[in-house]
């Protein structure tokens, strides 16, 4: 897999980048299932993802140029052609938006941080890509977006409010929610659109662990993914893999 200064140094000099979030991803995901990555940078959840769902698609979505460019490539060395990427970001509104190219981890949000490098990208909404690919189900949504969340959630209000509605992993960052400005927080956002329960890793994405279930938004481990489930998501899963004793009997309750 190729790796660039920004984006690929973990995998390449720890071997090894988010094992617990992919631990989850392997045990969540089937041969026929979609799987949906928002954020890929250069690939490595979508490429694992795809090679767990040879029947299945991967829709993968990375807005900045060089990531995207190296996205592809890594695609090709992999031999996935069950991947469709893309360069553009997601959001509740088909805009053009600056996305900040000059801080480790590209972000429409312009933190403190940046110094006013960017590049102009598309923004689409994801029910909109979903229908126009006749694609009704899909079971698993991976989004890394540094602060847009909310909007890339509200984009797929009719994928997340219907009865199929996918596991989502998503990235818990307090301080990149209040810069976006949203009148609503994740944690509030998902447990409100369907009877989403909240999880994270037991330590943290890093570390393969069990799921440990999460009731307040204030008992959330900053800087780090919750892994949000249905009632319809937990019931054909391995939960003696997965989950902490209790928690898998509340599922299957």
């Amino acid at each position: 897999m190729m790796v660039n200064q920004n984006g690929g140094k973990e995998i390449y000099y720890l071997g090894f980048y988010e094992v617990g979030t992919l631990h989850v991803i392997d045990n969540c995901l089937r041969p026929d299932d979609n799987f949906i990555d928002v954020g890929a940078s250069i690939g490595l959840m979508s490429i694992f993802a795809a090679k767990k769902i040879n029947d299945g698609i991967v829709l993968s979505f990375e807005p900045q140029k060089e990531r995207y460019e190296i996205l592809k490539r890594n695609m090709a060395i992999n031999g996935r052609t069950n991947i469709q990427a893309f360069n553009n970001g997601l959001g509740e509104v088909n805009q053009q938006l600056k996305l900040y190219t000059d801080v480790f981890s590209p972000s429409i949000i312009d933190i403190e941080t940046t110094k006013g490098q960017f590049e102009m990208i598309d923004i689409l909404i994801l029910d909109e890509i979903l229908e126009s690919k006749k694609i009704d189900v899909v079971k698993f949504i991976k989004i890394d977006v540094e602060g847009f969340e909310i909007s890339v959630l509200r984009g797929a209000k009719v994928l997340l409010s219907g009865k199929h509605a996918p596991i989502i992993c998503v990235e818990y960052v307090k301080r990149l929610q209040n810069l976006n400005n949203t009148d609503v927080t994740i944690f509030n956002f998902i447990t409100s659109i369907n009877n989403y329960r909240i999880f994270q890793l037991e330590k943290s994405s890093n570390t393969i662990s069990k799921l440990k279930e999460v009731h307040h938004e204030k008992d959330l481990r900053d800087f780090d993914n919750m892994y949000c489930f249905t009632e319809n998501n937990l019931i054909n899963l391995n939960s003696d893999k997965l989950f902490k004793k209790s928690s898998a009997e509340r599922g299957k309750s």
